[in-house]
């Protein structure tokens, strides 16, 4: 779901204006932290070079 709402603010009609407003640039990182738990990731314990 943050997932979802980060790409909406992000994009679309309007994308410049709300941009400028939260200071993200041409440069810009935006980092989200998902803190759902593993429970609400099916890929839980899944790492570097394992199958999922």
């Amino acid at each position: 779901m943050a997932l979802a709402g980060l790409r909406a603010v992000l994009t679309g009609v309007g994308v410049d204006e709300r941009r400028t407003t939260l200071g993200l640039g041409p440069s810009s990182v935006v980092v989200l932290l998902s803190t759902e738990g593993t429970a609400a990731n099916p890929h839980a314990g899944a790492g570097p070079g394992t199958a999922c």
